[in-house]
């Protein structure tokens, strides 16, 4: 696995995402963007803050960027709500948390 944290030193847009979430015999056939983050730390063995920031990024503003999405909160924007139970971004991808709830 390359370790995208280097592109995304060099300003490249990187994402972390699976092409196959309908296989439930994958080992991330529930399509959690959580544990493909803590797959992704893992494999490239990242710890430091700055790491799991560029990490969280990479399943949330960054792969918004790709898919020509907003990740931020605008006035009269359609809004999608997660709470997820960890207090440190970097806490979520130690314990693959579950979502607490979801909002569309």
């Amino acid at each position: 696995m390359t370790d995208a944290n280097e592109l995304a030193d060099s300003c490249v847009i990187t994402s972390l995402s699976s092409n196959n979430i309908l296989n439930a015999f994958t080992p991330f056939g529930d399509a959690s963007l959580i544990r493909m983050g803590n797959m992704y730390a893992n494999i490239n063995q990242l710890a430091k803050k700055k790491e799991m920031q560029v990490t969280f990024d990479m399943v949330h503003k960054q792969a918004a960027t790709i898919l020509s999405k907003q990740s931020a909160n605008k006035i009269d924007a359609t809004a999608n709500f997660g709470i997820l139970e960890a207090k440190k971004v970097m806490r979520l991808f130690e314990k693959c948390f579950k979502p607490w709830l979801a909002l569309k």
